[in-house]
């Protein structure tokens, strides 16, 4: 219920369908996001990969190479759901920054941000100064 009105929502089944979906739109700069939130839909809803009407959907809406995709994320997720202080992330009464400054090295973060960023964003190499 919100405000009185009742709402439906789609089931876990239905969410991942959804994103599988928006997976295969080539203009879709999120796709990333979407694998990441398929993997955690799995977890969340206990939904187990080798269910025959999941994999039917996987096919069908994830194109080639959808279920290894998703197989290798939700072992990630796995793992960081098991081990909730393997991200190390900050509490939200940390400020960013801060913590970003000191918990990623430099060099990773500048690795991060070329492979993000088209390097012909750069007018000059990056230099250590």
């Amino acid at each position: 219920m919100l405000d009185g009105r009742q709402i439906r929502i789609p089931d876990a089944l239905r969410l991942i369908t959804l994103k599988l979906h928006a997976t295969r739109d080539p203009a879709r700069r999120t796709t990333e996001t979407d694998w990441q939130e398929i993997a955690g839909l799995l977890h969340a809803s206990n939904r187990n990969l080798e269910d025959p009407e999941l994999r039917a959907i996987i096919s069908q809406y994830g194109g080639a190479g959808a279920l290894t995709e998703i197989q290798r994320r939700v072992i990630n997720t796995s793992l960081a759901c098991e081990n909730p202080d393997w991200l190390n992330l900050p509490t939200p009464r940390e400020p960013l920054r801060p913590w970003t400054e000191q918990e990623i090295e430099p060099g990773v973060m500048i690795a991060v941000m070329e492979a993000v960023m088209p390097f012909t964003f750069w007018k000059t190499p990056m230099t250590n100064a």
